[in-house]
C-alpha cells in the first residue's frame, strides 16, 4: 500500500507515488449494501493414491485427478464497518466527512494497447509512465468529485485506496485496476485531494492489468484511522460504461503561459502552431512524427519536460528532429529562449490534439496546455 501526501492512499498493481473544478449542486447519500451471502466452499481433490491399489502396482502409474484450485471467493463485507453502493454520478459521504462522487471511467486510447507500448523496450512514454508503471497492460482514470469538511483532524487520519473491478462482489486481491497519485497529470484536469472546505474534481490514473479491460464497478477503500485497520469503509460506484476524455478548455496558439512558482518558477512557452512531418521517419515502429512549433524560455532552474497531448492523453513525449528535416529545432537547454519545433512520436490512426510542458512537480501550478484547434501549419522539410 502507498501512502499519498495528506489523507490519501492509491495501492496497485505498482508501486508509484501521482485541476480544480468545484463540485456544485447538492450530493444526495447513497443506502448501505445489504450483508452478501457467505462465501461458497470449493472443493478439494485428495491426491493420496487409492489404497486398494495392489502392492505390485506402482501408485505413480495410477490415474490421479488432477488438484481442484480455489474458487475465487467473493467480496467478504463483513470485513468492512460499512459498504456503501451508488451509481455512477451519485455521491457517497463517507465516514470522515467527505463527499466522495465517481462521474465516469475512461480508458487510453487502443492504439496504444495495440502497440504493446508497455511491454516493448522501444517506447517510452512521457515523464518515463512506462517505467514507473512496469507490470501494467494499459491505463485508466477515474473522474472523481470530492468536496472536504471544515474540520479536517479525523480526515487527517484516513486513507484511500481506488481501484476498478468486474462486479460489486468482486474479492479485494485482484482488481482490474488500482490508482496511482503522481506529478504528472496523464488526464487533465489532475484531481488533488481539496483543502478543508472546499471541493475539487480531477481524474485520477490507474494502472490496468490488461489491455483488455472489463470494469464494471469504480471502489475506494477508505482505513477511517491508519493506526487502526478495523475500522474501515468499502464505496463503490455501478459505472454505466467506459467514457469518452472530454475536451477541456486549455490554452489556444498565441497564448503564453508561465509557471510562477516551483522549481522552475518563470518558465514559460507559446504554441504558434502543430504540423505532421511528413517526409520524416518516426524512430519508433508503428507511429509517426508530429511536431509543435513554439516559443520557450527556461525557468529558474532549469527547462520544463515538452510533450504532445493524443486524444486528450498527456503520453507521447519528444525526440530529436531528424537530420534529414529543414525544421528548425527548438533548444531546449542553456539559459537563452529559443524558438524552434519539437516532435513526438503519436501512433497511426490516433489524433494529436495538443501541447503540454510540466515541471513533475505539481499538477496544477507546475503544468500547462494547449489545444491544437485551428493552428494547423504545412509540413516542415
Amino acid at each position: 500500500m502507498l501512502f499519498v501526501p495528506r489523507y490519501a492512499v492509491l495501492r496497485g498493481l505498482v508501486v508509484f507515488a501521482m485541476c480544480l473544478v468545484v463540485l456544485t449542486g447538492a450530493c444526495s447519500q447513497s443506502e448501505s449494501v445489504p450483508p452478501a451471502g457467505e462465501p461458497g466452499a470449493f472443493d478439494v481433490v485428495d491426491p493420496t493414491p487409492d489404497s486398494s491399489l495392489s502392492a505390485a502396482q506402482d501408485p505413480a502409474e495410477s490415474e490421479q485427478a488432477p488438484l481442484v484450485a480455489p474458487t475465487p471467493q467473493p467480496l467478504d463485507e463483513s470485513a468492512f464497518s460499512l459498504v456503501t453502493t451508488a451509481r455512477a454520478g451519485e455521491t457517497i459521504a463517507d465516514g470522515a466527512g467527505h463527499l466522495i462522487t465517481v462521474h465516469s471511467f475512461a480508458e487510453w486510447p487502443e492504439v496504444w494497447s495495440r502497440l504493446g507500448a508497455f511491454n516493448s523496450a522501444d517506447y517510452q512514454l512521457a515523464a518515463g509512465v512506462e517505467q514507473q508503471w512496469q507490470g501494467a497492460g494499459g491505463i485508466g482514470g477515474v473522474d472523481v468529485s470530492m468536496c472536504a469538511p471544515g474540520d479536517i483532524a479525523q480526515a487527517e487520519r484516513a486513507t484511500r485506496q481506488f481501484s476498478v473491478v468486474g462486479s460489486l462482489d468482486a474479492p479485494l486481491e485482484s482488481p482490474l485496476g488500482a490508482g496511482l497519485y503522481g506529478a504528472h497529470p496523464v488526464l487533465e484536469p489532475a484531481f488533488v485531494f481539496p483543502e478543508p472546505g472546499a471541493c475539487s474534481r480531477g481524474w485520477i490514473p490507474i494502472a490496468l492489468a490488461d489491455a483488455a479491460n472489463n470494469a464494471t464497478v469504480a471502489r475506494v477503500e477508505m482505513a477511517l484511522d491508519a493506526a487502526d485497520p478495523g475500522r474501515s469503509e468499502l464505496m463503490q460506484w455501478e459505472l454505466d460504461s467506459v467514457a469518452d476524455v472530454p475536451e477541456i478548455t486549455e490554452n489556444v496558439a498565441g497564448i503564453t503561459a508561465q509557471f510562477v512558482e516551483g522549481p522552475l518558477a518563470g518558465a514559460s512557452a507559446t504554441l504558434l502552431g502543430w504540423a505532421e512531418f511528413i517526409e520524416s521517419e518516426s524512430p519508433w515502429p508503428g507511429t509517426r512524427l508530429v511536431g509543435a512549433l513554439i516559443d520557450a524560455c527556461p525557468g529558474r532552474s532549469g527547462w520544463p519536460l515538452f510533450g504532445l497531448e493524443v486524444e486528450q492523453w498527456n503520453l507521447a513525449p519528444t525526440v530529436a528532429i531528424p537530420v534529414n528535416s529543414t525544421a528548425p529545432a527548438a533548444t531546449l537547454s542553456g539559459d537563452e529562449c529559443t524558438s524552434g519545433w519539437i516532435a513526438a512520436p503519436v501512433p497511426f490512426g490516433a489524433e494529436p490534439t495538443g501541447l503540454f510542458m510540466t515541471d513533475l512537480a505539481n499538477p496544477e501550478s507546475g503544468f500547462a496546455s494547449w489545444s491544437f484547434a485551428g493552428s494547423a501549419l504545412p509540413a516542415p522539410g
